[in-house]
């Protein structure tokens, strides 16, 4: 069949005074063998529509999670944008699924300056909030406060932590990080009592693997036994990683 071209115009005419001004603004459609073309003529043999352009882009539609799943008998393979979660779903299955990429979502919090706290008795949240951020998936991770992180998404995480100090004072010391869900305590990530023989660089670290649904907080909590004596921060790092 041959193939057919249809320009479609539209016109704008407009006078002022005596001047005259003519407006045509047009798209290019490329119609054959029941294909079609948008910005193109060339359309590939196996492609029933194929878009060209350098300047602007396919956009699916757009809409929340709710709307999404109000959606009366999707098609097989339909894609919406949903921008709830900020990321593109294809219905599967009977299902929506999220398209995710092959990068593995992180949060990464970290300094090293300043001071952090210590107490014979009291724990302390870990002094990292979002002027820590050096690296974070906005998509999976809220930070929102000092040592508290809301995941947004379910799933198994990997807690890790370091706290270092470059003048911890010699005695005995004990010292622990410990993580809080929905401020209910889930568990360590490090707890060791020791013997510090002189006053020098010290550091403490640990990991912890939880499984979290989505919207639950997290407070990452550490205590170190001196007697209210702030240390000066060599490095404190808090790390989350989304597994699966």
């Amino acid at each position: 069949m041959p193939k057919t071209e249809l320009i479609i115009f539209s016109f704008l005419k407009r006078n002022i005074s005596v001047n005259k001004f003519l407006f045509i603004s047009f798209f290019f459609i490329s119609i054959a063998n029941g294909q079609v073309g948008i910005g193109t003529v060339n359309i590939n043999d196996s492609a029933l529509l194929q878009l060209e352009s350098t300047t602007q882009t396919f956009v699916p539609p757009r809409m929340t999670t709710t709307q999404m799943n109000l959606i009366t008998n999707p098609k097989e393979g339909s894609l919406v944008f949903n921008s709830t979660l900020q990321v593109v779903f294809i219905f599967i299955n009977g299902n929506w699924i999220e398209l995710i990429s092959n990068r593995t979502p992180t949060l990464l919090l970290c300094r090293s300056n300043g001071t952090f706290s210590t107490s014979l008795t009291n724990e302390f949240q870990i002094p990292l909030n979002n002027s820590h951020v050096v690296e974070n998936d906005t998509s999976v991770f809220t930070v929102n406060s000092n040592g508290k992180v809301t995941i947004l998404k379910a799933g198994t995480y990997v807690f890790s932590a370091t706290i270092s100090t470059a003048n911890l004072s010699s005695g005995n010391r004990k010292f622990y990080l410990k993580l809080y869900k929905n401020n209910s305590e889930i568990g360590m990530l490090s707890s060791t009592s020791f013997t510090f023989p002189t006053n020098d660089y010290w550091g403490g670290n640990g990991v912890l693997m939880i499984n979290a649904s989505a919207n639950d907080v997290f407070d990452l909590r550490y205590f170190i036994n001196e007697n209210n004596v702030n240390k000066n921060i060599a490095i404190i790092s808090y790390n989350i990683t989304k597994l699966r």
